[in-house]
Formats: C-alpha cells, structure tokens, sequence
C-alpha cells in the first residue's frame, strides 16, 4: 500500500513539474493545431478581399474587434512610465502605447495593452492560430490582423517597445499565477479592409 501511495506520489510530482516547465509549449502547439475550417475559410477569404496599400497614411488605433471572442473594444491612449513600472489603464477600454509604432505595413510593433478581465482582454489565452482582429483607426481605416502566436513575458520586460522587426499587432495583458507573467498575443497584417 506504501508503494502505491509512493507512486502516485511521484507521478503527481511529475505531472506538476512538466506543467510547470512545459505547460505554455504543450498549450503554444495545442493553439497551432487547433485551427478551425471556419478560421481557414474566413481567413483566406480576407486574404482576397484585403489589400496592402502603399498610401496608407498610419493613424492612432481607436477600436479593435475579435468577432470570435466577443471582444470589442475602444482604444484609448496609453503609457508605460519606465521608472516606478506602471501602465495607464482603464476598467473598460484598452489602451495603445504611445512608445510604439502605429499600425503600418512596414515594420515595428503597435502595442495594445490592457487588464486581464472578462470585458477587456481576459479571454485572449482563448484564442486560435488564424484568428481575425479587425482594427479601426482615428481615420475611419479598417485593418484585418490575423493571430499567429503567444509568447510570455516577465512583467518588467521592455523589450516589446523597441521591437523593429516585421510590422506586427501586439496585444499585452496580465497572466498566471498572481499575475506573475505578460501574455502577449501577437498578430500579422492581411490588410485593408475598408476605408
């Protein structure tokens, strides 16, 4: 009986520490092949109807929707004050910060931030590979993103505002136990969808 005990002991031992250490992979590839017919269909169909266009003049983020997770949200202006480490946030809204680039076809990374609640961003460890973010500038200009990844950040990570890389969406909020990391869920342009 002692054996027994000592045994299923040590699986749950085991099974804790490949959480622990494995747990976001095991989830990352989970969300890789999840992806949905529906999300394929949608997405190619954006993909046609969506243009790149070379005059697109960048415009502040005002609105983004995720169809898909309910979310629809007004974005406010935002900033992250370096040197006591908080964030501008609101009960409601998300925010852009401003550190970042706007929304481009070019490079860099347009950073929308907010908190880890049902009607803000608490449904994002939801989303699927292919998943569409529309997002609506102080223009009037509508942009087709599409979701293809997750990473975790430790909170005081600042590297996501000197990102110079391909253009990409980022979309930050609190995550894990006691909020101890940053779930960044990140996107790529398709393109225009409306002007």
């Amino acid at each position: 009986m002692n054996r027994l005990i000592f045994s299923l002991k040590l699986v749950l031992v085991y099974l804790v520490v490949t959480a622990l250490f494995f747990g976001d992979e095991i989830y990352t590839k989970y969300q890789e092949y999840k992806v949905t017919g529906e999300n394929q269909e949608q997405l190619a169909q954006l993909e046609q109807d969506a243009s790149f266009e070379q005059e697109y003049i960048p415009a502040k983020p005002a609105q983004i929707r995720i169809e898909r997770l309910g979310v629809d949200l007004k974005v406010l202006d935002g900033e992250y004050d370096v040197t006591n480490s908080t964030w501008t946030l609101s009960q409601d809204s998300a925010h852009y910060a401003l550190q970042t680039s706007l929304p481009n076809f070019d490079y860099g990374n347009t950073l929308i931030y907010g908190h880890n609640l049902d009607n803000i961003f608490g449904s994002l460890k939801d989303l699927i590979i292919g998943d569409i973010l529309i997002l609506s500038d102080s223009s009037g200009v509508e942009i087709t993103y599409k979701f293809v990844g997750f990473d975790l950040l430790t909170p005081n990570d600042t590297s996501i505002f000197y990102y110079q890389g391909d253009p990409q969406l980022s979309l930050l909020t609190c995550h894990g136990l006691f909020d101890s990391e940053r779930l960044l869920s990140k996107f790529q342009p398709v393109g225009i969808v409306s002007r």
